[in-house]
């Protein structure tokens, strides 16, 4: 049986705080902990999250997860607080850097 590649999609958050650098690492584990709480550890550990970085002078942050768990992920950034807007989903890194660029 061949066994397929998992989907990915990169989510592109921009924070809004333009008093000072927000620590984009402690936001990503803030997200993945919130998420855990609703979705339990083991479906948080099937999205496959992790926090990418691209050098950019935004604050912004990125994270991979899987296509299965996509919703799950967008539901969590939508519920958290502070409430956090998310640029786009993107499905290469590729366009990702380009849409930022613009």
């Amino acid at each position: 049986m061949l066994k397929r590649y998992e989907k990915r999609r990169y989510i592109c958050i921009i924070i809004q705080d333009n008093n000072n650098k927000t620590d984009l690492e402690y936001l990503f584990k803030q997200i993945k902990k919130f998420a855990s709480e609703l979705f339990g550890t083991i479906s948080i550990e099937q999205a496959f999250l992790k926090s990418i970085s691209i050098k950019t002078d935004k604050n912004v942050l990125i994270i991979k997860c899987s296509l299965e768990k996509l919703d799950m992920i967008l539901l969590t950034i939508a519920l958290i607080r502070p409430a956090l807007s998310i640029f786009g989903v993107y499905g290469t890194i590729k366009k990702l850097e380009k849409d930022l660029s613009t």
